[in-house]
């Protein structure tokens, strides 16, 4: 909470009161307009300064001497770092649900009050005003139920309270003396959550039911108490949705949820007991409909998602149920999101003693499944849907040692795969349930929850053979990163895409026992500086001060206006070729494009976990730190300066319960250190971009053939493959393959079997003396002169001639 004191603006203007908008109703800041020797006016605002750019409400006369005031009604330009609903976020929606979207609202609270010394007062007494004045007001509050008949009260109760008994009086009595100290500055979500749900909650419900606790006196004042804050807690005026230290969280309401039903199950004779229940079961739902892709993917990042929105959210749905309140869970499209999750565990990582993890996308980094969602949920759908139940015990189960997994259901291993998941982005997986697995992540779609922050929207994440390789860093908001090259993405000169309002999508996919396949793209007009390249933390893991000033001076680069460009169209291509045998050659084929009006340079900046680098014939070959290394080959630009880099910090997951191995971290000490490849164009120029993983153990080398900015060969000891990329149709001749289209493929293997791959949009093949023509994904295999074909996606054809 902020106060201060105005002097008069100009003149003609008598009063001129500063308030900033909040999703909270009852946030705000204290200000008294104060005249030297006359009048003052006290303004309780709802406000939080920081956050938010100021509104003006402006007092004054008219020419006759008439009051006048200027109440303003269009919101100011707000932005994303200081407010997650603000008009340049990817969580601003613009839209309240049941209210036109042109519609404009908001209140003034103004407050005339005696004028004191500011000097000695400090506003002391505007504060407990506004202290008053954020308080519930006396029409509710005198309607709500404090007595009411105790089902306990033949119980003989103890003489005199126990110290616990007494505890619990105090922490009531304390909370409900702050609010009506301060009003409702102070709420927000993680309060409830910290301050009640996991520190009050549990010493209160210990003792409000035991006769060998509580006096009689005792037990009806804490009975009151917890119906006063149950009231509170469940009022629409102050629940804080949305709320953490920050403005909307979207996962924040969950926590709230989760302490207001523990605030009423503490009085479950109550009779606000059932609405209070039947209401917060609403929200629940109303949340996961909002906050949920078709798909069942979730809006916010995979720590939030596991650790609080769902492991809360079930703790509230127990106590729901245990009560007779309905189940908030009983959706289908809950259900997807549980079937989803799964996607998200990494193979077996040597460097967390073989365990899998979840990959580290947003402020996360490898953490384990929480062992309270794997048992709640394994226990919720162990009658509901039993195989689903054995999927989730196996998932969390993947993620932590044995004396830490749960036991509760025989596991079911689920068949993960490559898959295209609508509004998220894709994932491929080769060998999955072998020790060569292989798994590429890419982001792309409208999940931001925690995403965009972190740049993560068209960064791809890989491991390969069993190994990372190619990856993300992860962080769990030291350092927060927010820069753009330190992902495996493109940077547009140096500078970060607004991304409020433009299109990222993956626009098509389609998977083969040859190849994977996807293309997504990324629509931007704005661009926002960022900070000094790397961020750096000192030997405790924490901020530096040069960080700390960096992140700040981040954010006000941040609320800069952007720097407005031509509509540029980033187009990234993927191709995944495999061999029937994980450990056999698998390797990935990049592409990225531009449409649109490409004004400023680019950089592809590529990451690998390795030791080291050493350039072999235009290869550059990652020694890695695991078991694979990586070797990658740049076919366009045809000519470059590459620039290298190093960048490392200690990972800081919420929580992982693995351990790990120190064989595969540097200097044999918790952290993540990788090298970088940064290959740089002019405006509109692509890439492509061979990449390469081998085992150490006996993986021959690979040849590499640049045949245009969009062709390349590769010749493995399996097959020799021709690939062809782009966004648009073109078409590219060699001696032995014809073809027009926009992502092929033309594998040939020694044994005279020739597989052809069209993997999105018209494609014409000419090879081996047949002529295939067709449209979407298919595949046509030509072997001892007899093709035979199949297609991979609706609505897809083709014809061999």
């Amino acid at each position: 909470m902020h106060g201060f004191t105005l002097s008069p603006a100009t003149a003609g203007e008598h009063y001129t009161l500063s308030g900033y908008p909040s999703v909270l109703n009852r946030v705000g800041s204290l200000i008294r307009y104060q005249v030297p020797g006359g009048d003052a006016i006290g303004f309780a605002a709802l406000d939080t300064p920081y956050w938010r750019n100021p509104l003006a409400v402006r007092f004054g006369t008219d020419a006759e001497g008439a009051p006048r005031v200027a109440l303003p009604l269009r919101m100011y330009e707000q932005t994303w770092i200081r407010d997650g609903f603000g008009g340049v976020s990817p969580n601003y929606t613009g839209l309240t649900l049941g209210v036109p979207a042109n519609t404009v609202r908001r209140a003034y609270g103004i407050v005339l009050s005696p004028a004191v010394d500011e000097t000695q007062a400090r506003l002391a007494s505007l504060f407990a005003l506004a202290g008053q004045l954020g308080a519930m007001p006396l029409d509710r509050v005198k309607e709500w139920v404090l007595d009411w008949p105790d089902p306990m009260a033949g119980q003989t109760w103890a003489e005199a309270s126990t110290p616990d008994g007494r505890k619990a009086l105090d922490i009531l009595r304390n909370k409900i003396a702050i609010k009506r100290a301060y009003g409702n500055f102070a709420i927000f979500s993680m309060a409830y959550h910290y301050d009640y749900a996991k520190a009050g909650y549990p010493p209160i419900a210990k003792v409000i039911n035991d006769p060998t606790q509580l006096s009689a006196d005792d037990r009806r004042e804490l009975r009151r108490l917890c119906a006063f804050y149950a009231y509170d807690m469940n009022s629409l005026d102050t629940f804080p949705y949305g709320m953490g230290f920050h403005l909307n969280n979207p996962n924040m309401t969950i926590m709230a949820v989760e302490a207001r039903v523990k605030a009423s199950a503490v009085i479950r004779d109550h009779p606000q007991f059932r609405p209070w229940g039947e209401e917060s079961r609403a929200l629940m739902q109303d949340y996961f409909r909002r906050f949920t892709k078709d798909s069942g993917a979730p809006y916010e990042n995979p720590h939030y998602t596991l650790g609080v929105t769902l492991e809360w959210a079930a703790v509230a749905n127990d106590l729901l149920m245990e009560n007779g309140l309905g189940d908030a869970l009983d959706m289908e499209l809950f259900r997807r999101t549980m079937r989803f999750v799964p996607n998200w565990l990494t193979p077996p990582d040597p460097r967390f003693n073989g365990h899998r993890v979840v990959l580290p996308i947003g402020n996360g980094s490898y953490q384990s499944v929480p062992g309270e969602f794997t048992r709640r949920f394994v226990n919720y759908y162990k009658e509901r849907d039993p195989p689903l139940a054995g999927v989730l015990q196996w998932y969390g189960n993947q993620t932590v040692p044995a004396d830490k997994q749960c036991q509760l259901v025989e596991e079911v291993v689920p068949a993960l795969r490559s898959e295209w998941v609508k509004d998220y982005g894709v994932f491929f997986r080769h060998g999955f349930g072998t020790p060569y697995e292989t798994l590429m992540h890419l982001l792309a779609g409208t999940c931001f929850g925690h995403n965009e922050h972190e740049t993560d929207q068209m960064a791809y994440t890989i491991y390969a053979k069993g190994q990372p390789i190619h990856l993300s860093f992860g962080n769990g908001y030291f350092p927060i990163y927010n820069r753009p090259w330190l992902r495996n993405r493109i940077s547009f000169d140096m500078k970060m895409e607004v991304p409020e309002r433009y299109r990222i999508a993956v626009v098509s996919a389609a998977f083969s026992p040859a190849l994977d396949y996807f293309r997504a793209v990324r629509e931007f007009a704005q661009l926002v500086p960022r900070g000094e390249e790397y961020p750096v933390l000192d030997d405790k893991n924490q901020w530096t001060p040069r960080e700390s000033a960096d992140f700040a001076r981040s954010c006000e680069l941040w609320d800069q206006p952007p720097s407005f460009i031509p509509p540029t169209v980033w187009h990234r291509q993927m191709m995944l070729l495999k061999d029937a045998d994980p450990k056999g050659p698998t390797y990935f084929v990049l592409r990225d494009s531009f449409a649109g009006k490409p004004t400023v340079p680019t950089d592809l900046n590529l990451w690998f976990l390795a030791n080291s680098m050493e350039t072999r014939g235009g290869v550059y070959h990652f020694d890695g730190q695991c078991e694979v290394d990586m070797d990658v080959f740049v076919a366009a630009p045809q000519t470059f300066t590459p620039h290298t880099a190093k960048y490392g910090h200690q990972q800081q997951p919420y929580r992982r319960d693995t351990g790990f191995d120190p064989k595969y971290h540097p200097d044999g000490k918790l952290g993540e250190t990788q090298l970088l490849l940064r290959v740089r164009q002019p405006p509109g120029a692509g890439y492509l971009v061979v990449l390469y993983p081998r085992l150490k153990a006996g993986d021959p080398e690979a040849a590499f053939v640049r045949l245009a900015d969009n062709a390349v060969q590769v010749t493995t000891p399996v097959a020799r493959d021709v690939v062809f990329l782009d966004s648009v149709p073109f078409t590219c001749r060699t001696p032995e393959v014809s073809f027009t289209g926009r992502a092929g493929a033309v594998r040939f293997h020694p044994d005279g079997r020739t597989v052809i791959v069209n993997s999105e949009g018209p494609g014409e093949f000419a090879v081996a003396g047949r002529s295939v023509v067709g449209t979407g994904a298919f595949e046509v295999v030509i072997e001892g002169g007899k093709a035979t074909s199949r297609t991979l996606t609706d609505g897809a054809a083709v014809e061999v001639r």
